[in-house]
């Protein structure tokens, strides 16, 4: 996942925000830092949700292979996890 912002984007809203000038004001960087900073830390927060996702998800894997020591049939339930996952 990237930490990329798209600085065109913000560019483009912070001078639709500060009324078209040219010039932002102190007030009008500060609201684009404060933007920023909201982007930053929703993508923390998604990084954090993928992560304990992928944990679940192999807690489960883990789970399955432990009751299904046969490897044909632990494959076979790893298969279905992947279909129902992507449903």
């Amino acid at each position: 996942m990237s930490n990329f912002i798209d600085v065109q984007d913000i560019a483009i809203r912070n001078r639709i925000a500060t009324g078209g000038r040219v010039n932002p004001t102190v007030e009008d960087w500060n609201n684009l830092l404060t933007h920023i900073d909201q982007l930053e830390q929703e993508n923390a927060e998604i990084r954090e949700a993928s992560l304990l996702l992928i944990d679940s998800l192999h807690l489960i894997t883990q789970m399955m292979f432990d009751k299904h020591q046969d490897r044909n049939e632990f494959l076979k339930s790893k298969q279905n996890l992947r279909k129902l996952l992507n449903k």
